[in-house]
């Protein structure tokens, strides 16, 4: 594949689109870096395991997993609430370490670009968990005037999911994940040669498009065979 040509470190996420869909492609994706000589694959995937990770796990391939806990521009979908009303709702009462996009990618960077990471997968979070009620008192700090706190219950989060266009079954997901959210954070221990970005302030102090953390994998990277 002439796309692939010199290529030694592939990065795949396994879901995208206006709909979140799966990956179809990726075994044969994987299939086709094998025939090119790729040597080292990062993966960045849902909550699930699927075709991709199947395919790699039977390859020759260096595969690496990258399972954060939850992205720190998912605050970005109180922006207009909070703008306009002061007000950001939430579902779930449970603390979450949000973890900048970019300080994932510094994690994927080690994995493709050195030894010792092949066939392992690493949970990463951010360097603090923080409630819904915490995360808005921080807001209110950062910007200079309140933002209140508004918890739905299960009915009202399904209703303003399904008039947003999401179907029944993301609906499902997304009650499951607020009632039963994923490990908030762990000890601080990043593959050896990633660099903690967080050489400024924590996160409220910036908007949470661009303001970075520091990265923090899980207490034991698993060793997936």
């Amino acid at each position: 594949m002439p796309h692939l040509t010199g290529v030694e470190g592939l990065h795949l996420i396994t879901f995208g689109g206006d709909d979140y869909a799966p990956l179809e492609t990726g075994p044969r994706l994987v299939e086709l870096a094998e025939d090119a000589g790729v040597r080292r694959v990062t993966v960045l995937s849902d909550f699930h395991e699927g075709g991709v990770q199947e395919a790699l796990r039977a390859s020759a391939l260096a595969w690496t997993f990258l399972d954060p806990v939850e992205f720190m521009s998912n605050l970005l979908s109180h922006a207009e609430e909070i703008r306009s009303e002061g007000l950001m709702r939430v579902s779930r009462d449970q603390p979450s370490a949000m973890v900048h996009e970019a300080d994932i990618a510094s994690v994927a960077v080690s994995a493709l670009t050195e030894d010792g990471h092949g066939g392992r997968s690493y949970p990463i979070s951010g360097p603090e968990a923080l409630t819904p009620a915490e995360q808005a008192e921080r807001l209110s700090t950062a910007i200079g005037r309140e933002v209140a706190l508004v918890r739905l219950g299960p009915d009202e989060t399904a209703r303003r999911l399904r008039a947003e266009g999401h179907d029944e079954e993301y609906v499902a997901f997304a009650l499951d994940l607020a009632a039963n959210p994923r490990r908030s954070v762990g000890r601080s221990r990043t593959p050896s040669s990633v660099s903690p970005a967080g050489q400024a302030a924590p996160w409220p102090s910036g908007p949470p498009s661009t303001r970075r953390s520091s990265p923090r994998s899980a207490p034991e990277s698993t060793d997936r065979a």
